[in-house]
């Protein structure tokens, strides 16, 4: 199964550049030595991502989001990713910049709610 698509391919490297300048764990050190490859690169992101997204789901949600995840891979990542955006789209364009939507995340996930409070 091929999980990568032509955005995929273009924002990878662009990905890697950026985990050189942070100070990336361990496993990742050797890889950016030499060439990364797409597999450790998504598997990454999914990480990432299931870190910082499922706190937005109530509870009962979670499990069939990971579910949903690791059978849809970087596709059903963004369709989630998009949808629970979409629920707090109307908060996010309150912001003043771009700069202020990761901190508003990270500050203002629900505790067990509905994802479009």
């Amino acid at each position: 199964e091929n999980d990568r698509s032509p955005l995929f391919d273009f924002l990878a490297p662009l990905f890697v550049d950026l985990l050189k300048t942070m100070a990336p764990p361990q496993a990742l050190r050797c890889h950016l030595q030499n060439e990364v490859p797409p597999e450790l690169i998504l598997e990454f992101l999914r990480a990432q991502w299931l870190a910082a997204f499922p706190g937005w789901l109530p509870t009962p949600w979670r499990w069939e989001a990971l579910k949903f995840v690791y059978a849809n891979g970087s596709p059903g990542m963004l369709a989630l990713t998009q949808a629970i955006l979409d629920a707090i789209s109307a908060k996010i364009i309150q912001l003043r910049g771009i700069e202020h939507i990761f901190p508003f995340l990270t500050a203002n996930k629900p505790r067990d709610a509905s994802v479009a409070r």
